[in-house]
């Protein structure tokens, strides 16, 4: 299994989840991309990413917070 994250965009109404349809080979490449989708260049104001699913179980929004603040630096 691959690690697939889910969207949810808050800038609608009401607010719309859905998987993202590319697949990330790691943990690190999906929260990577749940970064570029949230806080890089190109993100995309109200989009956060809720959940990433992986081979070892979910990531929930805490940790990929947590992950991304301290990519941040």
């Amino acid at each position: 299994m691959k690690w697939r994250l889910w969207t949810r965009n808050e800038g609608l109404a009401p607010a719309v989840e859905a998987f993202h349809t590319e697949e990330y080979g790691s943990k690190e490449a999906a929260l990577e991309a749940a970064y570029q989708m949230m806080y890089g260049l190109g993100h995309q104001r109200n989009m956060k990413v809720p959940r990433i699913d992986g081979p070892n179980g979910p990531i929930e929004s805490e940790e990929i917070e947590a992950w991304c603040k301290a990519r941040r630096g």
